[in-house]
């Protein structure tokens, strides 16, 4: 009787598809990496080939997928940005605000996750006030200029300087900070050299 019991028990079993068959796998994230372009040797040169330099406060950060033709829409953060003062370029004036888009952010899609990376890049935060070097897109919004280069949060008196920034003469043998109003100083410089 037992082994009737056993035996009904195992043919039972092999009538029931396995579990694990029908709970499906949430699909893996997917990436999307962005390498910035190397940013130019001195400030000097950053000040002649950006569009735009402002200090700006960040009032919003929205991450949105631009569709793209058989592929994931590719990921990018649009920050809704109040100007507080123009350093360079005639595209806005104080209190506009303008559309700053950085290549990083998470969205998901169709049950599918995309992460967009970029070196050195990241989401700014509601109420961050930054200097930015920025390039101007055909749609009239700008992209940050040379990556990590191209913005520097204002939120603390010491700035901490990417890479690229610590060899430009303008800031040899400061280390690896400078003060806010150094920055803004040297860059203010520029805006008079017209």
């Amino acid at each position: 009787m037992r082994l009737n019991y056993l035996l009904a028990i195992a043919l039972n079993l092999s009538s029931t598809p396995p579990t694990h068959l029908h709970h499906q796998q949430p699909p893996a994230e997917q990436f999307q990496f962005t390498d910035s372009e190397a940013a130019p040797s001195t400030l000097e040169e950053m000040w002649d080939l950006t569009d735009a330099v402002a200090r700006v406060r960040i009032e919003q950060a929205l991450v949105k997928g631009l569709p793209r033709a058989g592929r994931p829409p590719k990921v990018l953060t649009e920050h809704t940005a109040r100007v507080l003062e123009v350093l360079k370029g005639d595209g806005f004036s104080e209190r506009d605000t303008i559309i700053i888009t950085v290549p990083v952010g998470k969205l998901t899609v169709n049950d599918q996750t995309i992460s967009a990376i970029a070196a050195g890049s990241r989401v700014f935060h509601p109420g961050e006030e930054l200097l930015v070097f920025l390039t101007r897109l055909s749609t009239g919004d700008y992209d940050i200029a040379y990556g990590p280069a191209g913005f520097y949060s204002l939120e603390a008196e010491r700035i901490t300087l990417p890479g690229d920034a610590r060899r430009w003469p303008t800031f040899a043998g400061r280390g690896i900070t400078i003060s806010r109003g150094d920055l803004l100083a040297a860059v203010r410089m520029l805006k008079q050299r017209g």
